[in-house]
C-alpha cells in the first residue's frame, strides 16, 4: 500500500497551537490523547536510515570524575566524556563532589513541577531561551523537522542569574540550594 502525502497539513499551524496550548507532553499525554500528533513522527524515510546501537544499550555511559585533576588519569577521563557524548549525546557523572542528598532532593523537586495542575505550570511556560526559568516542551520546537516527546525545565545561571523569587516555589529551594551551595 502506498502512502500519500497530503499538501494539507500545515506543520507550522499545528506546532504553534501546541506551544501556545502550554500544556507540553505532559498535559498532552495526560489529556488522554490517543493519536501522537504528526510533528512528533519521524517520516518513513528518516526511520529507514536509523541503525540500531552497536553498543550496550542497557544504561547510560557512567564517566567517574574524581580523579579529573590528575594529569596521569584525566586524558581517559575525557576520552571517555568525548566518546559517551558522540555517541549516546549524555552521560552520568559520579564523584563529582555534589552529595547526593542534593541530587535526589533536586530531581524530586523537578518531578513535582513536572507533576503540578496544568494551570500552575503553564505560568512558567516560555519559548525563549538563555534567561529566567524555562519551562517548555522541547527547545527546538519550532526549529526541528520532527518535535522530540520531552518537556524541560532550566533556570539559566549566565550571564544573568536567574532571581530566586522568580524560580516556582515547589522547586526554588532546591534550585537556590544548588546554585549556591559551596563545593
Amino acid at each position: 500500500m502506498a502512502v500519500i502525502a497530503s499538501t494539507d497539513y500545515d506543520r507550522m499551524k499545528e506546532v504553534k497551537e501546541f506551544d501556545d496550548s502550554k500544556i507540553g507532553v505532559k498535559g498532552l499525554s495526560d489529556s488522554g490523547v490517543t493519536a501522537i500528533p504528526k510533528f512528533f513522527i519521524q517520516p518513513p524515510e528518516t526511520l529507514s536510515t536509523l541503525k540500531s546501537s552497536s553498543f550496550n544499550t542497557g544504561g547510560i555511559p557512567v564517566i567517574d570524575i574524581s580523579n579529573i585533576n590528575s594529569p596521569k588519569l584525566r586524558p581517559n577521563i575525557v576520552s571517555q566524556i568525548r566518546e559517551a557524548a558522540k555517541t549516546w549525546g549524555f552521560f552520568q557523572v559520579i564523584n563529582h563532589g555534589v552529595p547526593n542528598y542534593i541530587i535526589n532532593k533536586t530531581l524530586m523537586s523537578i518531578r513535582s513541577f513536572h507533576e503540578q495542575p496544568q494551570e500552575i505550570k503553564a505560568e512558567h511556560y516560555v519559548r525563549y531561551e538563555f534567561k529566567g526559568f524555562v519551562y517548555a516542551s522541547n527547545n527546538d520546537l519550532l526549529r526541528s523537522k520532527v518535535a522530540s516527546w520531552h518537556d524541560y525545565v532550566n533556570a539559566w545561571m549566565w550571564p544573568d542569574a536567574v532571581e530566586a523569587e522568580k524560580i516556582p516555589a515547589v522547586c526554588r529551594e532546591e534550585v537556590v540550594l544548588e546554585l549556591y551551595f559551596k563545593f
